[in-house]
């Protein structure tokens, strides 16, 4: 009997508790979401004007892998910027795209520059 008395003393507590917790949350909920649908459109009302310009949504992009050590001594040789930035993405292609192995690559390019 007294399980039954506290069950129900608790529930009777976390109602008083719980009841204003969710109106309040029910009252945010309903002024966001009506903030919101005014937000939309004063936006698509503005673009439907040429007032507005909507930017695209901010594509994520991964940052790019880092070069092997070897490759990286490679690119480091060259000066001008330009150039280290020609050399890696050429190194990037042959070993990220290709699939050639570091060994490959360095033959490769003693190959081209003897």
């Amino acid at each position: 009997m007294n399980e039954l008395l506290y069950v129900a003393i608790g529930f009777a507590v976390g109602s008083f508790v719980w009841v204003p917790v969710l109106r309040f949350l029910q009252r945010e909920l309903v002024y966001y979401r009506t903030e919101l649908a005014t937000a939309q459109d004063r936006l698509v009302h503005a673009h439907l004007e040429d007032r507005a310009l909507i930017p695209p949504r901010p594509v994520e992009t991964e940052p790019p892998k880092p070069l092997p050590p070897e490759l990286a001594e490679t690119v480091a040789e060259w000066e001008s910027p330009e150039a280290r930035q020609a050399m890696e993405t050429k190194l990037r292609t042959m070993y990220f795209d290709r699939g050639w192995g570091v060994q490959a690559i360095l033959k490769s390019l003693e190959n081209e520059h003897p």
